[in-house]
């Protein structure tokens, strides 16, 4: 856990975890940065992370979003729950360091703003399980043969029922 500085001058206190491979291998490969949904983190990576330190002897981190996990709720005046990965570089001495980041799905995004954002060391970008928005429905589209206006109806009620999930779940306030 450390605490972050965002742009707007607010702290956030953000978990993460990476691993370090031995500085005796004589090894120097970019790190993996890991990025996912707003609803995944640390955990999520942790297995993967410890493979490519075991078995490949290379350097991987990940971290909770703000709102997830061990992170802290965001700041009111924030609204990207992703603020504060670059502050999160710098608090734990990683902005310098040549990067590869690791996209899955939701977090393919946030991985791409971040490369635009800070460019510098970023030698590639891996992407998993990647789909464009709004796929989903398109496909659901064509196989029913759906009008424009029927699907469009369909992707407004499927919002609507994810949106009462997440409503659910925080109002729990039971991470998953």
């Amino acid at each position: 856990m450390t605490s972050v500085t965002l742009t707007s001058g607010e702290t956030l206190d953000v978990n993460y975890f990476c691993t370090s491979v031995p500085a005796s291998l004589g090894i120097s490969l970019p790190t993996f940065w890991f990025e996912s949904s707003p609803a995944h983190g640390v955990v999520d990576f942790l297995g993967v992370q410890t493979a490519l330190a075991e078995t490949h002897a290379r350097n991987s981190c990940s971290y909770d979003p703000a709102n997830f996990g061990w992170s802290a709720r965001l700041p009111a005046s924030e609204t990207d729950f992703y603020t504060g990965f670059l502050p999160l570089l710098q608090a734990i001495d990683r902005e310098h360091e040549e990067k590869i980041f690791v996209g899955w799905e939701g977090g393919i995004a946030p991985a791409l703003n971040h490369i635009i954002s800070a460019p510098q060391g970023v030698r590639a970008l891996i992407l998993f399980d990647p789909s464009p928005e709004g796929i989903e429905w398109a496909d659901l589209r064509r196989t029913n043969n759906w009008t424009t206006e029927q699907m469009l109806e369909f992707r407004g009620v499927d919002l609507a029922g994810r949106l009462s999930l997440a409503r659910i779940i925080l109002t729990l306030a039971i991470p998953w």
